[in-house]
């Protein structure tokens, strides 16, 4: 196995023919639990936009939720794959923040290392935001969050 994570890799090596890992996981998920689901927001990997239009979209249309699931009420869910930590860009809390003021927005995120799905309100992880380390992406700069389970 590989200790190189998809932060590791450039876009395109991230993206290229290949499916969304979590976002398989999560809709396991929403199936095993009783959960209607629709696919809501951009897909990376296979309906791709052309990044000379993706780089001129506004970052909220960048950053739309996964899915629109519904259980007992209707929620968004964006799914989020990682190894080693949880890494939320500072950009993208910004942009879930009006997201879930339009309508409760969770995150389900899939620890390919353990094997082990979390969920958490957008409220929740905002909670735990002050108590989080900051770094930043060398290739770009970015500035992200690491949240602990």
């Amino acid at each position: 196995m590989s200790n190189i994570t998809d932060a590791d890799r450039t876009f395109q090596e991230r993206n290229y023919g290949r499916e969304n890992e979590a976002e398989v996981y999560a809709e396991k998920w929403f199936v095993e639990n009783n959960c209607k689901f629709a696919k809501y927001g951009f897909d990376e990997k296979n309906e791709k936009v052309d990044s000379d239009i993706w780089f001129k979209l506004p970052q909220f249309i960048r950053s739309t939720p996964d899915y629109i699931v519904y259980r007992n009420k209707v929620v968004f869910f964006e799914v989020k794959g990682y190894r080693k930590e949880i890494k939320l860009k500072e950009e993208d809390l910004k942009v879930y923040k009006h997201w879930n003021s339009l309508m409760e927005l969770y995150v389900f995120f899939r620890n390919f290392d353990t094997n082990q799905n979390t969920i958490l309100s957008f409220d929740k992880i905002m909670e735990k935001i002050p108590y989080c380390e900051m770094s930043a992406y060398e290739d770009n700069g970015k500035k992200y969050y690491i949240l602990k389970e």
